[in-house]
């Protein structure tokens, strides 16, 4: 498998990639603070065929959310 590989679910930006330790692990944006998390539980979610609330998107759809997604947390910090 290629990493590491980027997804949008339900619109909200998760990618698959190696961990610190070399390990495959999924990681989610946390819409609070703008920043991934590891998260187990999302792997399969991600990797499910089925599963018709994601997509996987390039590099570059990936990247455009997490900033579109980033400028809104930091608008929400000065209301």
């Amino acid at each position: 498998m290629e990493l590491p590989r980027y997804f949008l679910l339900s619109g909200r930006p998760a990618k698959i990639a190696r961990t610190e330790d070399g390990r495959v692990g999924a990681f989610g944006f946390n819409l609070q603070t703008g920043e991934f998390q590891h998260s187990s539980a999302l792997y399969n979610r991600l990797i499910k065929s089925d599963n018709e609330n994601v997509e996987e998107v390039s590099e570059e759809e990936f990247l455009a959310r997490v900033e579109e997604l980033r400028k809104e947390i930091a608008a929400k910090k000065y209301e």
